[in-house]
């Protein structure tokens, strides 16, 4: 039998015991862990949408304007050339 403790910002109940028992296997224990502890989260759910908010705009907005795909619109020819000599010709 394994014993949990999640401390929860709650005056009224100090730490919430979750009681996992044997034929539950340990990454199912783990998950319910996270999501029990996202539930009661009070500043976590904001910060994670600014997470997410900085990985849109850093991923897809920046590739958009200044990271265009240099091989775009080219024939199969023209890309191996380019690929050769970016290979083979020395960064000066």
């Amino acid at each position: 039998m394994h014993i949990i403790l999640v401390f929860s910002r709650n005056i009224n109940t100090f730490a919430k015991i979750i009681i996992t028992m044997k034929n539950k296997s340990t990454l199912k224990s783990i998950w319910n862990f996270y999501v029990e502890g996202f539930r009661n989260m009070t500043w976590g759910r904001p910060l994670w949408g600014l997470i997410f908010l900085k990985i849109i705009i850093l991923f897809f907005v920046l590739r958009l304007f200044f990271f265009q795909p240099t091989l775009a619109g080219k024939s199969e020819s023209e890309k191996i050339d380019i690929v050769g000599t970016e290979l083979t010709l020395p960064k000066k």
